[in-house]
């Protein structure tokens, strides 16, 4: 394979045009710009159409992109940028690209290190031993139906549509984009019609982790095979080529191995050891540092991908420590700036103007592939179930079936993930990355419609339910809606009955606590809102008082001595 040329630029080169103010300037408007964008329309097409926060970003940025308006190409942010070296060589830029260029640096790894650990962080193990028949034999056939599926699709279509080529390699790369479930999405969506409680729902969560744990493992097989030499010749880019098949799968067990007793035994003592001598407020710092760590070593150790290495060390941590301090500081700021960026970012990298008419038919059927793979994949697992079922296990409907099955056809944040980590390893071309960034945005849409669909299918199917008690605690000024659910969580956690939760990319969480009956969530513009038994709940409610007071009488108390 013919080799790249090498285009070296001076060491220091770039740096020096930092400090330059217009320039700084312009990168401050460049950014807050594709912030306020991404995030005004990401809004306006979840209020008027219903589209999720994260398509609705993903859509805007493709509108800010080279597909529509070409942000990179407006004067105020294309202006030539002109460097000469000490040997006297003159390099010139486009300070749209360099701004580009950065945001990608940050959405190709911060974000998607904080993406992949946060997946790790919430997938509950418990969860998916509860309901381990359904969830396993719905996460296997549905994770490798939706890879056959949509690499089959795309090798033919591109094949018989167009005169482009794809490669096998290519080809089972798209299929893995596709793999995975979004968890976020039809949990909001279920949340809102007050459909948590259902089995398909809970069973959905399990089996969307367990499609995120299928899907690090299948990507990181993908590399390793590549690695190994065993689909030919590879991008340059790849590290480890060669490694041999043996060795990369031991080296990949052994990290795995000292990556869960540094999340399993000393995170937790880290975090024990700030919690005793009152630094709490440095065990954000240290998990971030600690999150880019297992992205980067991964990566670096050349036996997975660095999505893997954060995704498994979020799930240590998760089975070593249950308190979410870390999360409750980093993901506010993440979910309100660096995700808006980084989606909007994804249609800078994308040119719809580079497909035509042939490839949207491909686009088409990717949608129709990713989303039938999965039904049928949670249909199977359910007929499974009800063969397999004991005399006390719940029976799958039909109804129930294409409930399940419709909610598993969201694709969001893992999918992106891997486009952009197959994408930045040259494994897909920019076309390919194209089609993988609208297929999933057209499965994100396509998700949610599918579930209300199968909800009012189910509605007459429906048992009759107690009345649920909800809450809605509004909003706190002084102390703060989410400083106060922080509270609340800490409080149950102390209590020992925070099991399982979910977050959002536009700032919601949801705790359900299905060992009393009763679900808590943070909503954006409702604030805090609780749903279940109500003795519960008011239970919960003293809890969270007395501890408030106690922190306010040891307050007071200090007040005293000083005086």
């Amino acid at each position: 394979m013919q080799e790249s040329p090498i285009h070296i630029v001076p060491a220091g080169l770039l740096t020096s045009i930092g400090p330059n103010p217009l320039l700084l300037a312009e990168f401050a408007a460049f950014v807050a710009f594709v912030l306020l964008w991404t995030i005004f329309w990401g809004r306006v097409f979840k209020r008027f159409f219903g589209v999720p926060v994260i398509a609705g970003q993903i859509i805007a940025g493709l509108f800010l992109g080279p597909t529509v308006l070409d942000i990179t190409s407006w004067p105020i942010f294309a202006e030539q940028l002109r460097v000469v070296d000490n040997a006297g060589v003159t390099h010139q830029f486009v300070s749209s690209d360099l701004f580009a260029f950065f945001l990608l640096l940050i959405s190709s790894s911060l974000t998607t290190a904080y993406l992949s650990w946060a997946g790790g962080r919430d997938t509950d193990l418990k969860d998916i031993w509860r309901y381990r028949v359904t969830v396993i034999s719905a996460s296997f056939l549905g994770t490798l139906a939706s890879i056959f599926a949509v690499a089959t699709t795309v090798y033919y279509g591109v094949a018989f549509l167009t005169t482009r080529d794809i490669s096998t390699v290519q080809a089972l790369g798209m299929g893995l984009v596709f793999s995975a479930t979004s968890i976020s999405i039809p949990a909001a969506t279920l949340f809102a019609q007050d459909k948590m409680d259902l089995p398909s729902s809970k069973v959905t969560l399990a089996t969307a982790a367990a499609d995120d744990i299928l899907t690090v493992i299948f990507l990181s097989l993908y590399f390793v095979l590549i690695r190994a030499g065993h689909w030919g010749e590879i991008p340059a880019i790849i590290p480890g080529y060669g490694d041999g098949f043996i060795l990369s799968i031991v080296s990949m067990v052994a990290v795995l191995v000292i990556a869960s007793l540094f999340g399993y035994f000393v995170m937790p003592a880290i975090t024990s050891y700030f919690e005793r001598t009152n630094r709490t407020y440095l065990i954000p710092a240290v998990a971030f540092v600690v999150i880019l760590a297992y992205f980067a070593v991964a990566e670096l150790a050349n036996v997975m991908t660095g999505v893997a290495g954060a995704y498994f060390g979020g799930l240590f941590h998760r089975v070593g420590s249950t308190r979410r301090y870390a999360q409750h500081v980093i993901s506010p700021f993440m979910n309100a700036v660096f995700l808006p960026l980084a989606f909007g970012t994804i249609g800078l990298q994308v040119n719809g103007r580079i497909i035509g008419w042939r490839l949207w038919l491909v686009v088409v059927a990717i949608l129709g592939a990713a989303a039938l793979a999965k039904m049928v994949g949670c249909w199977l697992a359910t007929a499974l179930a009800n063969l397999m079922r004991g005399k006390a296990a719940h029976y799958w409907h039909a109804a129930e079936s294409y409930l399940f099955g419709s909610i598993m056809v969201a694709r969001a944040e893992v999918a992106i993930t891997t486009a952009i980590v197959l994408y930045s390893a040259n494994l897909i071309s920019p076309y390919q990355y194209t089609l993988a960034i609208l297929g999933i945005a057209f499965t994100t849409i396509a998700g949610p419609v599918l579930l209300q669909l199968g909800l009012a299918w189910l509605k007459p199917h429906e048992l009759d339910e107690p009345d649920t008690f909800e809450l809605r605690l509004g909003f706190f000024k002084t102390i703060g809606t989410p400083q106060l659910f922080a509270v609340i969580v800490n409080q149950l956690e102390r209590a020992g009955l925070h099991t399982s939760s979910v977050a959002f990319s536009e700032g919601r969480e949801v705790i359900s606590l299905e060992e009393i009956g009763v679900r808590i969530a943070l909503t954006p513009g409702k604030g805090i809102i609780m749903q279940g038994d109500r003795q519960q709940i008011e239970r919960i409610l003293r809890m969270v008082k007395e501890g408030i007071k106690g922190e306010l009488d040891r307050l007071g108390m200090g007040a005293r001595e000083t005086a």
